[in-house]
């Protein structure tokens, strides 16, 4: 052997590597002169030769046949095989960590050809993990050999971060919904079960705001009609900044299909509402007025339901991940009666009906979510919060209640003394609604599952609280420039929180798309409707 060659032999292991290399893949130092007393290619013989003998002595001493003694054989050879790779694996690390003591010590040595067998003995020994659970997996008669559990393996380790004791193994092995001595979870996925998926956002304040100047700037000349562009080309940057195992979410709406939208929702508003108006104005009698208001607001009330729920269909029907498509899938008749009752059973009760209002309302719409062909679930309780709320709420009527009193009763003091206590009092009483804000999040996305899988938040209430007195301080002090920089502070405090955990089979989903009209997304525009905090739950 001739260093410095093209190609060498190792005198160690027989293999052919680069003659530039000081040190073989085994550990042995190339640059040294001296016979190799056994070579590790011999070892290997040896080995074999025993586990040949091995394979013998447990075919005699095997228990007489049956119908599982073909089954018992079988783990009987996977078993000697792993103690036949422990032993291998010890000796080899033994000389490896010699080899590599005595290229330390040479100072001309170049440490980026030393290879790492630290990281090699822990490859084989996740292999080894491997195989023990496949033994697991086939032996269901519960036979003596399952004893051979490679996370008692005897392995020694000299190096610290090598040292992994039985009970580590077995809870890395849970971590991935593997429970000891058996196949993972099938059924509800619970916490700590699961590969852990989240959700990455690449956003940027900056960028967003560049984009909304130049909306602004050709918004001008087109007389105020690009909007609809701009509006889809802010969406499609948000959406494709959001990173889920390495694919980003596409948003395919067009500025087309959203003027067509507005122009569609202003003649269904203009004729109904102004039909209304003719007939106040042309009619004579205070009853025609007072029938002409009602019907005026019973549109408006009917309107809103209508554009939440079509908003919904046209935003998800143009939202995919890796090229299938979200649809929403719920009855415009039920989602009505569940509106409507809503809104006016919080006006009778002076907003305490709200928060389930909002409740029913979310739920049926998480409830009608696809993915492909595979749904969305919400499983949440609705008495979970009640009292929290409650409490806020009976706090609010308390203080709107005496500042009337006062204002009344006691003129004496000042209205302006008044309207600043007044002031003061609701924003304390601002700040624990947002901590209640802040456990409604948390209790609407982790009751929220897809298939085996659930969506996991873990929103702080001081954080949260934080985050929107900073937005509202930058809306303020910048006139509203700030808003793209709020946009992004949102979505990643959100994302940044939340994951899904759970095991998915993601290739099963097939595409199933729907293709609403974005009449709804035009009329929630033009009545600027809260959509209950679909988009992402802030």
């Amino acid at each position: 052997m001739i260093y410095g060659e093209k190609e060498v032999k190792c005198p160690n292991c027989n293999a052919i590597v680069p003659g530039s290399w000081k040190t073989c893949r085994c550990g042995y130092n190339l640059m040294s002169s001296q016979p190799v007393a056994t070579p590790l290619y011999k070892k290997n013989v040896e080995s074999a030769k025993l586990t040949k003998k091995r394979r013998k002595f447990i075919e005699k001493t095997s228990r007489p046949a049956s119908a599982d003694s073909a089954a018992t054989k079988r783990v009987s050879e996977d078993a000697t095989q792993i103690l036949d790779t422990s032993d291998l694996v010890a000796k080899q690390h033994a000389e490896m960590q010699k080899a590599k003591q005595s290229i330390d010590a040479r100072a001309d040595s170049d440490a980026t050809q030393i290879i790492d067998s630290e990281s090699l003995v822990a490859k084989q020994k996740a292999e080894m993990l491997k195989a023990s659970e496949a033994i697991r997996k086939r032996n269901k008669s519960g036979d003596s050999t399952q004893i051979l559990d490679v996370t008692e393996t005897p392995i020694e380790m000299t190096s610290p971060n090598l040292q992994t004791p039985a009970a580590q193994v077995r809870s890395s092995l849970n971590t991935e919904g593997i429970e000891p001595g058996g196949a993972g979870s099938t059924g509800n996925v619970t916490s700590g079960v699961g590969p852990n998926r989240r959700i990455n956002f690449f956003g940027n304040g900056t960028t967003l705001l560049g984009i909304y100047i130049v909306n602004i700037l050709l918004m001008i000349p087109t007389l105020l009609i690009y909007f609809f562009w701009g509006k889809i080309r802010a969406a499609r940057y948000l959406y494709s900044q959001a990173e889920l195992d390495g694919d980003r979410f596409e948003f395919h709406g067009t500025g087309v299909e959203l003027f067509l939208g507005f122009i569609k929702a202003i003649l269904t508003i203009g004729v109904v509402i102004g039909s209304a108006f003719v007939i106040m104005y042309l009619v004579p009698g205070v009853i025609a007025k007072i029938l002409g208001g009602i019907f005026i607001y019973i549109v408006i009330v009917l309107l809103i339901p209508l554009a939440i729920l079509f908003t919904v269909k046209y935003r998800y029907s143009r939202t995919s991940w890796r090229g299938v498509r979200f649809s929403f899938r719920g009855n415009t008749k039920e989602f009505l009666k569940i509106y409507v009752k809503g809104f006016f059973l919080t006006s009778l009760t002076a907003g305490f009906y709200y928060y389930s209002f909002h409740y029913r309302t979310r739920e049926y719409l998480l409830n009608n979510i696809y993915f492909g062909d595979t749904k969305f679930e919400f499983d949440g309780n609705i008495n979970d919060l009640y009292s929290r709320y409650a409490k806020l709420w009976l706090v609010a009527i308390l203080i709107s209640g005496a500042h009337q009193l006062l204002t009344v009763f006691m003129p004496t003091i000042g209205t302006g003394i008044l309207d600043i206590g007044y002031f003061v009092l609701f924003i304390i009483w601002g700040i624990f609604f947002l901590k209640f804000l802040a456990q409604r999040h948390n209790h609407y996305w982790n009751h929220t599952k897809f298939v085996s899988a659930r969506f996991n938040l873990n929103i702080e209430e001081k954080d949260y609280v934080k985050l929107q007195i900073v937005n509202y301080i930058l809306l303020i002090f910048t006139l509203g420039i700030a808003y793209p920089y709020v946009q992004i502070r949102n979505i990643k405090f959100l994302l940044d929180r939340l994951s899904l955990q759970g095991d998915l089979d993601l290739v099963a989903i097939q595409q199933d798309a729907r293709t609403p009209t974005a009449l709804g997304e035009e009329v929630a525009s033009f009545l600027d409707i809260d959509l209950v905090g679909m988009d992402l739950g802030i």
